[in-house]
């Protein structure tokens, strides 16, 4: 892997660097165990501040990324450097969700953060901030990082009582436990919390953190339930730190089940400028400091030896792993994972970053990537962010592969994806005779017109009809039904759908056989046909109960009879995964199930 960032020059031939509005990426910290970040640097004049924002755990802090980089622009036009980054562990650094000691690592990735946001603007009071779990971090680090301010948005007051709720939120989301051992971990919305996370947490207290010795302290409280930040006001103003509570409403807009209807906190991110700006009036010329950015790494990733590259298209954002003494990467097809729905690259339960390190171990070379206008690639012109479905997203595809076929010599290539994903990477197949396989996790539309409703799974999936036909057996199904547990109302309207496109593909099958004439194939069909028979290899992985297995076998006939029996196509459905493969056993065995096929039919 070369050791420099690949950059690439628009269509006018000027360079579209690392985007100014997106921040420089990098690799610090431990070169053993990298964090990964983005700095937001100020264009001419700075304040004599700089920022770290913490982020939240887990789901949360996928549904607020996009807000953190706003946050983060807007810190930066007003002249304040910001680092944003992912923990240990978490996003794009090094390292597992299970390994031990997951709050130190935590805690020191944060004063790691700190250290590299002095080193690089050369500016020693730095503020934190943190959102939820962030929060409560960054205040149990404030005073070993030596920091100045804090602000914590919707903070965790109490880690003992943070777990028991996320528990509970488990509870409501029903994750499936089959095929894993809850004595060792839990597991919330795919992602692990051990035993010794649990105990770790539950020592941390904001009302105990005594002996910060800060500045000030600028507290906004959740606005969808009452908090009591009053007792971490007066335990902090107790050894003279200036705090202010501020109830601004914005909180729960932000916070919401999926990426794609989190809204950006405006009001909260401009008073937070605002308070800032008015802590630290003072400025001066910002000289950036003569400072090595890593956008190459190497670590360890299951005890193997990884490569990691940031790669920047066209103002589009991609990582690119590999194994550097994996030989067969260079004979074998590049694979592109592309992000699903306004989640950005790294994936729900981070299984886009797990797939990729895990299929370069096995001697693929793999990007995981962004789309125009998600996570953090450049919304085009005219287009808005987190427009899921835009035409744009097949483009940059096809781009990327043009890129990469110029300046690496790839010349095959495996698209992949879940959900939205799927649909781009089966576009793109179609368009693109470089396209050599295709995987397709859990699609729910094939063809997408301007004007189509975004039923997105990411607001209310509904299994499919036989899941429904199944259950109507079961005792417990009805009990739920009587409690008011059961949107039935939408669910009868979802299969009410299926069925009259049912009847219509029926009637027309049915007429072409009174005509004496074959059934007409749906243009969906043909396409997998056509795929399917200049070689391109094709993985289809429903869960079992998905609700896209219906509108698949509108196209390609009761559990795919029109492709089973073609060499380049295979279907796995999958028990018990849900949509985005939400157990954590369900991650590991996708991988597996997807690094096996593939290994088996690329391994020249």
């Amino acid at each position: 892997m070369k050791k420099q960032q690949h950059i690439a020059e628009d269509s006018q031939g000027t360079t579209t660097s690392p985007n100014d509005g997106f921040g420089h990426p990098r690799w610090f910290g431990d070169p053993k165990r990298p964090l990964f970040g983005w700095l937001h640097s100020p264009s001419a004049v700075s304040r004599k501040a700089a920022l770290v924002l913490c982020p939240p755990f887990g789901h949360e802090y996928m549904v607020v990324y996009r807000a953190y980089r706003k946050l983060a622009v807007q810190l930066a036009a007003a002249g304040f450097p910001v680092l944003r980054f992912d923990y240990d562990g978490t996003g794009d650094s090094a390292g597992l969700a299970t390994d031990a000691q997951r709050i130190l690592s935590w805690q020191e990735s944060i004063i790691s953060a700190v250290t590299e946001i002095r080193q690089t603007s050369g500016i020693e009071q730095v503020i934190l901030f943190g959102t939820r779990l962030g929060g409560l971090l960054a205040a149990s680090v404030a005073s070993k990082a030596n920091t100045d301010s804090l602000i914590m948005l919707a903070p965790v007051l109490s880690g003992r009582q943070y777990t028991r709720e996320l528990l509970a939120f488990r509870g409501i989301n029903n994750t499936d436990m089959s095929g894993y051992n809850p004595a060792a971990t839990d597991e919330v919305v795919g992602y692990p919390l051990t035993q010794e996370t649990k105990d770790d947490l539950g020592k941390l207290d904001l009302t105990k953190l005594a002996g910060q010795l800060l500045k000030s302290v600028l507290i906004i409280p959740r606005d969808d339930i009452p908090s009591n930040e009053r007792r971490i006001a007066e335990a902090l103003m107790a050894d003279g730190t200036a705090v202010e509570i501020k109830p601004i409403a914005g909180y729960s807009n932000l916070m919401k089940d999926d990426a794609l209807d989190s809204q950006v906190p405006e009001t909260i991110w401009t008073f937070i400028t605002e308070w800032m700006s008015d802590q630290y009036p003072d400025t001066s010329t910002y000289n950036k400091r003569n400072h090595t950015v890593n956008t190459v790494t190497t670590f360890q990733h299951n005890g193997e030896e990884i490569s990691e590259e940031v790669l920047q298209i066209h103002g589009n954002t991609g990582i690119i792993s590999e194994a550097p003494n994996f030989a067969l990467c260079k004979v074998r097809p590049t694979i592109i994972i592309t992000n699903t729905g306004a989640n950005h690259r790294v994936g729900n339960h981070r299984l886009c970053v797990t797939m990729a390190r895990n299929l370069a171990l096995r001697g693929f070379r793999v990007i995981r990537f962004d789309r125009p206008g998600m996570g953090d690639s450049v919304a085009p012109i005219g287009v808005g962010e987190n427009e899921i479905y835009s035409s744009s997203g097949l483009q940059s595809l096809i781009s990327l592969m043009d890129y990469l076929s110029v300046h690496f010599n790839y010349d095959q290539f495996i698209l992949a994806g879940l959900c939205s994903g799927g649909y781009f990477s089966y576009q793109a197949a179609l368009s693109d005779k470089r396209v050599v396989g295709l995987l397709m996790i859990n699609p729910l539309t094939y063809q997408w017109r301007d004007g189509d409703t975004v039923l997105v799974p990411h607001r209310q999936i509904y299994k499919s009809t036989g899941f429904y036909i199944r259950s109507s057996t079961q005792k417990e199904t009805w009990l739920r039904l009587i409690r008011g547990q059961i949107n039935w109302r939408g669910i009868a309207g979802a299969i009410s759908t299926r069925l009259t496109h049912s009847t219509i593909a029926m009637w027309n099958k049915f007429i072409s056989w009174c005509l004496q004439h074959d059934a007409k194939l749906s243009e969906v069909g043909r396409n997998f046909i056509s795929l399917e028979s200049r070689g391109t290899d094709i993985f289809l992985i429903f869960d079992s109960a998905e609700g896209g297995i219906d509108l698949m076998e509108e196209h390609l006939g009761k559990r795919a009879r029109l492709m089973v029996k073609r060499k380049n196509f295979r279907i796995e459905f999958v028990d018990q995964a849900d949509h985005t493969f939400t157990p954590i056993w369900s991650q590991s065995y996708l991988c597996d199930l997807v690094g096996d096929h593939w290994v088996e039919r690329f391994g020249r």
